[in-house]
C-alpha cells in the first residue's frame, strides 16, 4: 500500500454547550484515538477575550497553570472548560481548546485554516422546514466553505467505530477527493468501504422503454455510466491497495438512496462530496450533501471536491 495520510491526524470539533456538540466531540475523540490524532474543541461566540488551551488528558497531563488565562475569560467559558475536560481526562490524547471571537461557521473555519486540520466535526439538530429557513444551520455553512472534510452527526446519533462506510460515488467525477478520503480512512484493517452509485431507474424507465426488455435507453445509459464510475473508483481504490464492494442502487434522490444502502448494510458513517454550486443554483437544485445531512440517521463526512484541491495536499499539514 502507498503511504497514505492521516485523514483524522487534527480534528476542529465545534463546541458550545449543545447536546449536538457533545456528540460531535465524542466521534472526534473515537476518530482522533484510532487514527492517532489530535483535537482541537473551538468555541466561537461575541463574547470577550481569546485564548488557546491545553485541556489535561491521560497522555497530556497540565504542564502549566491555566487559571491566569481562564480567569480572563467569561463564567460561560470557564464551565465549559471545566466540562470539556471531564469528558476528555481519560483519554489518550491530545486536545486543545481554543476560545475565539467571530460568527460560528466562519470562527470554525478560521480555526481549522490555522491549526491546519484534516477535519471538521460539528454536530446538528438537523433542523427541516420553517424552522430551517428560519435558523439556518452552522453546520451547512461549514460544509459550505470548509476545504477538508466535514464530520457532521446528529444530536441523537450515538458514537460509532467506523467501520463500515458507504462512500458515494458521483458518475460525473468518479472518485476524485472523495475516493482518496476513502481510501485514507480505509488504511486501517478493520474499516471496510463500500462504493455505491445511485441512479433514478423509475424515471429512466418509463419513455421510449424497449418492451421486450422493459428498459429504456436512458436507463441503460444510466448504469453504464454507473457501473463505469464504479469500476474507476474501485480501480483508484485497488491501486492502494484497498478493495470496495460496489453496488447500483435504485432511489428518486441520491440522499434518500445511499441513506437506504446505508441502513441495510448497517454502516457507521455516509461519505460524499460536496459540489460548489454558486447560491442561485443551490437555491434551485439543493444538494445531496446538504439532504444527507438533514436526513441521514448516522454521521455524514462531507468532502469537498474542488479539482484544485486534493485530500492529500490538504492532509499534509498535520502530519507532522
Amino acid at each position: 500500500m502507498l503511504e497514505t495520510a492521516n485523514p483524522f491526524a487534527r480534528i476542529v470539533v465545534g463546541y458550545d454547550d449543545s447536546i449536538a456538540a457533545d456528540t460531535a466531540l465524542r466521534q472526534a475523540v473515537a476518530l482522533a484515538e484510532k487514527y492517532g490524532g489530535q483535537i482541537v474543541a473551538v468555541n466561537v461566540s461575541d463574547l470577550g477575550a481569546s485564548a488557546a488551551l491545553p485541556v489535561p488528558t491521560k497522555s497530556a497531563p497540565p504542564t502549566f497553570d491555566a487559571s491566569p488565562v481562564l480567569r480572563s475569560v467569561d463564567a460561560q467559558r470557564r464551565d465549559l472548560f471545566e466540562k470539556l475536560s471531564q469528558l476528555v481526562e481519560f483519554y489518550e490524547l491530545p486536545v486543545w481548546m481554543e476560545f475565539g471571537m467571530n460568527g460560528a461557521a466562519a470562527g470554525i473555519l478560521d480555526a481549522a485554516t490555522r491549526w491546519g486540520a484534516t477535519a471538521i466535526a460539528i454536530g446538528t439538530h438537523a433542523r427541516t422546514g420553517v424552522a430551517h429557513l428560519l435558523g439556518g444551520s452552522v453546520a451547512e455553512e461549514v460544509v459550505r466553505g470548509a476545504s477538508v472534510p466535514v464530520i457532521v452527526t446528529r444530536a441523537s446519533s450515538v458514537r460509532r467505530s467506523m467501520k463500515r462506510l458507504v462512500v458515494g460515488i458521483d458518475t460525473a467525477e468518479a472518485s476524485g477527493n472523495v475516493g482518496a478520503f476513502a481510501v485514507a480512512v480505509a488504511s486501517e484493517p478493520d474499516v471496510s468501504l463500500w462504493y455505491c452509485t445511485v441512479i433514478d431507474a423509475e424515471s429512466a424507465s418509463q419513455p421510449g422503454a424497449d418492451l421486450a426488455s422493459g428498459t429504456s435507453p436512458l436507463d441503460t445509459k444510466l448504469r453504464a455510466e454507473a457501473r463505469d464510475a464504479l469500476a474507476a473508483a474501485r480501480e483508484d481504490a485497488n491501486r492502494e491497495g484497498v478493495d470496495p464492494d460496489t453496488e447500483i442502487a435504485e432511489g428518486r434522490c441520491a440522499d434518500i438512496g445511499l441513506c437506504e444502502v446505508a441502513r441495510r448494510h448497517s454502516a457507521d458513517a455516509i461519505v460524499v462530496g460536496n459540489h460548489q454550486r454558486g447560491d442561485f443554483e443551490r437555491f434551485f437544485l439543493g444538494s445531496t450533501a446538504k439532504a444527507l445531512i438533514r436526513q441521514a440517521d448516522r454521521p455524514v463526512i462531507v468532502v469537498p471536491v474542488d479539482p484544485a484541491t486534493t485530500w492529500r495536499g490538504l492532509a499534509h499539514l498535520a502530519r507532522a
